[in-house]
């Protein structure tokens, strides 16, 4: 009788098989099941060690696992692969910020916004590390720009609010909070 072993990559496979891998980490991305993603997206790299989308796909997997290391591997492979891939920077600066590497984190998002200078997530995601790093003026600057791109984003208003507050301009923070109640009545300080 024959016995049966776990199935290994094989070299003669096709990209539609590393695709329907892709495809399958994806899905189970979508659906909050990381592991198995995980694990669908190995096997796509494994058929198709250039397919910089999987890595991307594998890099925000390991993310949202807090796996931070690995996942600035899969970045920095689908740059080495793709360099203009414009939406790995923001993704990559998430990782650095993870590790606490916030200047490698702060270029990241530089980067991106010089690729995409109307993004407003990416200038609200850099205001929020000047913040940490107390560096209110840029951060100020970047919450404004984040605003100024998506006038529904109360949490940015409300991020200038805070900043306000902490250097002492309490009247700025009062319009400032005013105004974020006014774009978002819901709006639930934290």
């Amino acid at each position: 009788s024959e016995t049966q072993s776990e199935p290994q990559p094989e070299a003669q496979r096709s990209d539609d098989d590393a695709v329907g891998y892709y495809e399958a980490g994806v899905e189970q991305y979508a659906a909050g099941d990381l592991e198995a993603a995980l694990d669908s997206l190995n096997n796509a790299i494994i058929r198709d060690s250039a397919y910089d989308a999987a890595y991307y796909q594998r890099g925000l997997v390991h993310d949202g696992l807090g796996n931070w290391d690995e996942a600035l591997k899969d970045y920095d492979q689908v740059l080495d692969l793709d360099p203009e891939r414009s939406e790995v920077y923001p993704a990559r600066a998430r990782a650095y910020a993870g590790l606490e590497e916030l200047e490698q984190a702060l270029a990241d998002y530089s980067a991106a916004l010089e690729q995409n200078p109307d993004d407003a997530t990416i200038y609200f995601e850099r205001g929020k590390l000047y913040k940490q790093q107390e560096e209110y003026d840029r951060a100020l600057a970047d919450f404004g720009r984040a605003f100024e791109h998506d006038p529904t984003n109360a949490e940015a208003i409300a991020q200038q609010a805070d900043i306000h507050v902490i250097q002492g301009n309490y009247e700025q923070g009062v319009i400032a909070a005013t105004t974020a109640l006014e774009i978002n009545p819901a709006y639930a300080w934290a």
